[in-house]
Formats: C-alpha cells, structure tokens, sequence
C-alpha cells in the first residue's frame, strides 16, 4: 500500500471512529514523505487537513460523515495529493531534468553516518557538513547535478552556496542535462544567489553557458528581478558597471549594458523552437523581461533572428498585440522599438509568407504607433500618402 493511501485509511478511521450523536476533538499528524499531513476536526466541527503550510477545509464532519466510503477515500486521497504536490521550483526543474531522488554520500570510516543516502532533491545541514568534510564537495548524484546544484531546491540557498564555494565547489559542472549552477539557481529562482553570492567569484561561471537543449540561463527568467540580477553579474563579471563596485543593484546604463551584453549568450536558440531569450519572454507575455533584454546590444541584434517559424521577435509581438490588454501600451512601445532600431524590417517574411507589416496593417496596429510616434516609414505607405495629396489639389 502506497503512502497515500495509508495516510488516507488512517484519517478515514479516526473519523468514523467519531460517535454520531456527538463531535469531539480530534487531530492527528501522520508523514507523507517529504512532507506531513495532519488531520483535525476543529471546534466547529469542521474536517481541517493542512500539509505543506496548505490548508484545506473539507466541510461539516456531518456532511462527511454521510458520504460513502469510496467518495471518502477519493475525497481525502485527493486533497491529500494537491496539498502535498511539488512546489513550484520542483515544478521548474523537472521542465528541464528528470529528477534524482537519491544521491550517495561518500564513505568517511571516521563519521559514523557516512554512507547513507539522502532521500530528497536538496541537501540537509548534515550531509553538506558531510561533504565538506570528506572534500567531495563536486561528488554527482545519478543526474550529474553536484551539491551546489542541489542546495538551490532547499532552504537557506545562498548561504550553502557560499558555503560549499568556499570549501571549494567547481561552478562551471554541468549535469547530465547540461545545467549548470546558474541554470539550477535561475529556475530556483534565487535571486540572492545570483545578486550576492556569485558576484564575489565573478570569474568561476559563465552566464551564456548552455543547457543540452541549448538554452541559457536568461531562457529560464521569469521575473525582472532575476533578469536586473543577471544583467547587474554580468555587468560585474566585465568591469563596466561602475556602480556594482559600490555595491548598489541598479541596472546598467546603456552604454555599459551594451558592453556586457556579450556574455548573457542572448542570441542563443533552444532546439525545441529555436526561441532566443527575448523570444521566450515574449511568448509568455513578459513584456517587462524583453524590456531589460531590449535594453542590451546584443539583445537588440537577436530581434532579427527567427524560431522555427520564421518568425522574428516583431512578427511575434504583433501576433499577440490583439490579445493584449493589460500590458498593451509597453507592448506596443517595445514593438516600435524593434522597428524603429532598425533590426527588423517591416518587410520580413516568415514561412507562411506574413510580413511584419503585413500583420501590423491587418490588426490595425498602425493606427496605434503612429499615435505614439513609432511608425516606421514605408515606401508604399509614403507613396499612398502622396497620391492622396495630389487627388485633393487636382
């Protein structure tokens, strides 16, 4: 019997163990694995089942109570499975890798504890401690991800980075995927890593290292602070950001963003859909990711380039602009921007044959960026105009 389903029989015995005629308190805690699971009923005589610092409340005992054993189980199975699913870094890391649930701690004849394994994907106090002392700080588990990998999964993330840098962690490893540590801390997403741990060992890692999938770390930002931390270590790692000298976090001016750009490896393209960094943020709406992208050199000089669809970053935004409500005026200012940059032309065709003018014209985007000063000049368009001119004089 999986765990699940003994965690469930047990809650389900307890309560029906209840007498009918009246309530009782009641309140077990049993272990679903990495987490546990406690069952209450409260003095409203409500079924409370908390796991994972969720809560849920599954109504009257009464009511429950009445139900049929089969509607209890799958009741308190399911609410069980929700409370206790993956977190969304586990959520994260799996899109790329497969997860390991184990890895061997090495021997040490002097340590009593040594030799076990870790059932979890991050590492506890104990086997970093573990690890340090046994100087295999770089000891892969079956997935190939190293310690300092492991510990972006878990609490207290920058300060066991730190910690296992200093005893001498290698951060240009790779996993079996090809992620390295600044893929894991990105997905993670630990900020604090990235903003104030690597930036003291700016020459041990690389931003623009590649995945198996060849995705780089800006691939996998889903915040503007994550892209600002990124953009601010690279920045460092060149020695043009003056003011991360001084310690301040704000972004680069453009000149000097437009230096470090190189190193961010924004002209990168996925193998699953040939996206860029600056793609992949427009495809998933973060118009604020594409903005700090658009803010680099080599940010501006990969809207040119195109996924497996020929599509190019100005084709991809104008296909989303009819659908965009909320974040429609930077849309549609990042969108002039790629034109008026002069990176794309209008005339770019994809491979059903659309050109970015066309789908401008087609919906009626152009109405708009002429309306915001960020209508790019055609010949056809310049021509039309005359013509009309010239009808009113005639």
């Amino acid at each position: 019997m999986s765990k699940l389903n003994q965690v469930t029989d047990q809650f389900i015995k307890a309560i029906n163990q209840i007498p009918k005629d009246k309530s009782r308190r009641l309140k077990q805690v049993r272990s679903l694995g990495r987490v546990s699971a406690s069952l209450e009923v409260n003095a409203n005589d409500e079924v409370i089942i908390q796991s994972n610092n969720t809560t849920k409340n599954l109504g009257a005992i009464v009511a429950f109570k009445k139900l049929n054993s089969e509607a209890k189980v799958n009741f308190i199975r399911e609410s069980l499975r929700q409370l206790s699913a993956p977190t969304k870094v586990e959520a994260a890391q799996a899109d790329e890798e497969a997860h390991s649930q184990t890895i061997e701690v090495p021997r040490d004849k002097t340590s009593v504890s040594s030799g076990r394994k870790l059932i979890r994907p991050n590492l506890n106090q104990t086997a970093i401690d573990l690890l340090i002392h046994n100087g295999e700080v770089n000891l892969p588990d079956k997935r190939g991800r190293t310690p300092v990998m492991l510990v972006q999964n878990g609490p207290d993330a920058a300060l066991n980075t730190l910690k296992l840098i200093k005893a001498g962690a290698d951060l240009t490893m790779q996993d079996k995927n090809g992620l390295g540590l600044i893929h894991h801390a990105v997905i993670a997403g630990n900020t604090d890593v990235i903003a104030d741990v690597l930036p003291h060992y700016p020459n041990r890692v690389d931003t623009s290292q590649r995945t198996n999938q060849n995705r780089v770390a800006m691939h996998f930002v889903k915040t503007t602070e994550m892209a600002e931390a990124l953009l601010h270590f690279e920045a460092l790692k060149e020695g043009h950001d003056q003011q991360a000298k001084t310690g301040s976090k704000a972004l680069t001016t453009r000149s000097n963003t437009q230096n470090v750009s190189k190193g961010l490896g924004l002209s990168t393209r996925n193998k699953l859909s040939a996206s860029t960094p600056l793609m992949t943020a427009l495809k998933a709406g973060r118009y604020d990711i594409a903005k700090l992208i658009l803010s680099t050199l080599e940010g501006q000089r990969s809207c040119a380039l195109t996924d497996h669809g020929e599509n190019n970053a100005a084709h991809i935004l104008v296909k989303q602009l009819p659908h965009i409500e909320v974040d429609r005026e930077l849309a549609l200012n990042l969108l002039g921007d790629i034109l008026l940059d002069g990176h794309v032309h209008p005339d770019d065709e994809n491979n059903k044959g659309e050109t970015v003018w066309g789908l401008i014209q087609q919906h009626g985007v152009d109405a708009e960026l002429e309306s915001i000063g960020k209508l790019p000049e055609m010949p056809g368009r310049r021509y039309a105009e005359v013509s009309e001119t010239e009808e009113e004089y005639a």
